[in-house]
């Protein structure tokens, strides 16, 4: 579709996984940079505990705003959505790559802030919190449509909010006994 010479992205990249693995850092490596920057501001580090809420909205606000102040943000978060359920691994390990540091840093993060949960059931609730978030930025549209309008996913800021009061809620929620799953 871009109507150029295959063997240019070779010539640049080296490989197709090499000019993903560009694309995806052009992006997540400044929004993963704040992230981290947003955690080192509300986490006092060990053995203090961080603030869940900030925690939350570190993680999540500078990839809701980026989706809607940044030219292309949201074909990026859609792109970023597709990778992530693609079957091919190859992508999968390119976008887990730029997310790695950022996955162990807010993980320590909410273990300090959750100390009543194991580290299995923080790992698990990370999980969810990274699937809300990302399907929110990839996918908006469909919270205005299935309320006939009311929802407005252009509200940034009002998306955040509602966000990081939703995930701070079900992090705090009690952990499952430990006789209920193998």
């Amino acid at each position: 579709r871009a109507e150029t010479n295959l063997a240019s992205v070779h010539y640049h990249f080296g490989s197709k996984r090499e000019l993903i693995r560009a694309v995806l850092a052009r992006r997540l490596r400044p929004l993963n940079e704040e992230r981290l920057g947003r955690l080192s501001q509300c986490d006092p580090g060990p053995p203090n505990a961080p603030d869940l809420g900030k925690v939350v909205r570190a993680f999540v606000a500078p990839v809701l705003r980026m989706v809607q102040q940044q030219r292309g943000g949201h074909a990026f978060a859609r792109f970023v959505l597709r990778a992530f359920s693609e079957p091919n691994q190859e992508l999968r390990a390119v976008v887990f790559d730029e997310f790695e540091e950022v996955a162990r840093r807010f993980t320590e993060a909410l273990g300090r802030a959750l100390p009543q949960l194991s580290h299995e059931e923080i790992c698990w609730r990370f999980h969810f919190m990274v699937g809300s978030m990302v399907h929110t930025a990839g996918l908006g549209f469909i919270a205005h449509r299935i309320s006939g309008g009311v929802c407005n996913p252009m509200d940034v800021e009002g998306v955040i909010e509602r966000l990081v009061s939703f995930l701070s809620s079900g992090l705090r929620a009690p952990g499952l006994p430990t006789e209920s799953h193998p």
